[in-house]
């Protein structure tokens, strides 16, 4: 690869970067926002943010793979942010590693915006299977929603 379509891969890849922090961020917000609505009992809200959310998690994908892409072409396909740092030149390593730090400051926000979104509507699905439950003459203690085995789709696989 030569030196002008290196920087020129360099500058794609930080800007892909900059989208995915920015994808991200937005994403966070809508979490906190759907975590917010399902604590303040705001039911009719949450359907919306999950068709934002589902809108954001498509334009993450496509940047995600955007981004592997541009990776392979840096010869740092299948690393870690760590592991590219490591690699990197030192011009390189200045302008990523901010990025990498904001990118990875945001998922974790984002992480902690949908276990919160997901603690809240847990109680909410709890509270309403046991009013529906006491409608039908069940017993409140036998709620049986839960998604505690379901695993999370959102994973910090770069750090």
């Amino acid at each position: 690869m030569t030196q002008q379509s290196s920087d020129t891969s360099l500058e794609q890849f930080a800007q892909v970067l900059k989208q995915l922090i920015e994808a991200v961020t937005v994403l966070a917000g809508q979490e906190e926002q759907m975590a917010q609505a399902a604590a303040l009992s705001q039911h009719h809200l949450i359907s919306g943010f999950l068709n934002q959310e589902q809108a954001q998690l498509l334009k993450l994908r496509g940047l995600e793979q955007k981004r592997l892409r541009l990776a392979s072409l840096m010869g740092w396909e299948d690393l870690t942010f760590q592991q590219i740092l490591e690699q990197a030149e030192a011009e390189q390593v200045s302008l990523l590693s901010p990025l990498f730090t904001d990118l990875n400051r945001q998922i974790k926000r984002l992480l902690s915006a949908r276990d919160s979104a997901d603690k809240a509507i847990r109680l909410r699905m709890r509270e309403l299977d046991a009013a529906i439950g006491a409608m039908q003459g069940r017993n409140p203690d036998d709620v049986e929603f839960s998604r505690k085995n379901s695993p999370s789709h959102f994973q910090n696989k770069y750090v």
